[in-house]
């Protein structure tokens, strides 16, 4: 079980993009040499979508005008860090390493079809989509209880910077909870 919590860095105050939602994660690793651990790992986020709508008026004419935002990320990533056993059935890792990130933004408003001149529009609605593919730094901790011989419960969290276009940036915290298989 994972949740994703995404800010953005906006100086008005208002950011359509900040939010938390599910999202699930597949990971990888080992222990070498006792104290150092590399980890490998896929993050899929579930869609964070934001909705909007106000009247405006128009030439004496009163319109609805309504808009969402949505979008989700994904992330695959390679981390190495120092690892140490707690107790002979806990063991904490220390991680940083780079991960490759896509953000997958749509906005769909009904504003042309309301506001151009009737036969001006391409549509009633329009949406606009938009992808960012960036690579960046994460880091984290992961913490592994160990029940049983190759039973384990896994737990951490990850932190990353976003740089979504010219101009947003922000920053994805995701902690989680899972099962793990013990080699």
């Amino acid at each position: 079980m994972q949740r994703d919590i995404q800010r953005f860095v906006d100086d008005s105050g208002f950011n359509r993009l900040d939010g938390s939602v599910r999202g699930w994660s597949v990971l990888g690793g080992a222990t070498i040499l006792s104290h150092v651990a590399v980890r490998v790992e896929t993050y899929r986020q579930g869609e964070l979508g934001n909705e909007q709508s106000f009247t405006v008026d128009i030439d004496g004419r009163l319109a609805a005008i309504r808009s969402r935002l949505a979008y989700h990320t994904r992330s695959s990533s390679a981390m190495g860090g120092f690892t140490h056993a707690l107790s002979s059935r806990v063991r904490l890792a220390y991680l940083a390493g780079v991960t490759f990130t896509r953000v997958e933004r749509t906005f769909t408003t009904n504003a042309p079809g309301l506001t151009l001149l009737p036969g001006t529009a391409p549509a009633d609605t329009a949406t606009a989509r938009l992808v960012d593919d960036f690579p960046t730094v994460i880091v984290g901790v992961d913490a592994v209880v160990s029940l049983a011989r190759h039973i384990a419960v896994v737990t951490g969290f990850r932190r990353q910077p976003l740089d979504l276009d010219v101009d947003i940036t922000g920053y994805s915290i995701w902690p989680y909870v899972g099962g793990a298989w013990m080699f």
